[in-house]
């Protein structure tokens, strides 16, 4: 490729890679950058988002269903003489099917097949939202990606109180913190 191109993804859905993909479109759109936005995977939704921020059709592009050449083709055509490519992944960035080699429908496959940067976002979430993605260290470590995690622990299980405080009167039961793992040595574990 040779249009400057990245996506935008996260470990999962609801991050807000929508918000920052929109945003950085409309950005670079008001600064009078030629801009074009796509979306991988069947998705509808943001596309229409992403195409009133730029002014511009959506394209898509997937992994899953659609040939590599196929992809190429979308790509070029979009990029332009002089187009940034603004990229929005579906759902988190190694989240596919199992598939052939590079056709999982993961933002992961594009980003890999055409050498294109990823900028990720992060969302600061509680212990059980890093504990149901604890997978997402082992593709990282897998592909030797350079990702960075960053645990802040502040010993507090803040939704369960807050939700606690909220919707149940103030009426407190108990989290045992003790039987968290320690997430800086399940880190290291990871490489």
């Amino acid at each position: 490729m040779t249009a400057r191109a990245l996506i935008v993804a996260a470990p999962r859905s609801g991050s807000g890679k929508t918000m920052v993909s929109v945003g950085l479109i409309a950005a670079l759109a008001r600064r009078g950058r030629a801009v074009r936005a796509l979306k991988c995977g069947p998705d509808y939704i943001d596309a229409a988002f992403h195409a009133a921020a730029s002014g511009a059709d959506c394209a898509i592009v997937d992994s899953w269903a659609m040939s590599p050449g196929h992809m190429a083709e979308i790509l070029h055509a979009a990029a332009g003489p002089d187009a940034i490519l603004v990229i929005e992944s579906a759902m988190g960035l190694f989240d596919g099917v199992a598939g052939r080699d590079g056709r999982s429908g993961a933002a992961s496959d594009i980003a890999a097949r055409f050498a294109i940067p990823v900028v990720l976002v992060i969302d600061i979430a509680g212990e059980a939202s890093f504990l149901m993605n604890i997978q997402e260290l082992s593709s990282a470590a897998q592909y030797r990606l350079p990702v960075k995690v960053f645990v802040i622990n502040n010993q507090w299980m803040g939704m369960v109180r807050q939700w606690q405080e909220l919707n149940h009167g103030g009426r407190y039961s108990e989290s045992y913190s003790e039987s968290l793992p320690d997430f800086t040595k399940l880190a290291e574990s990871f490489g």
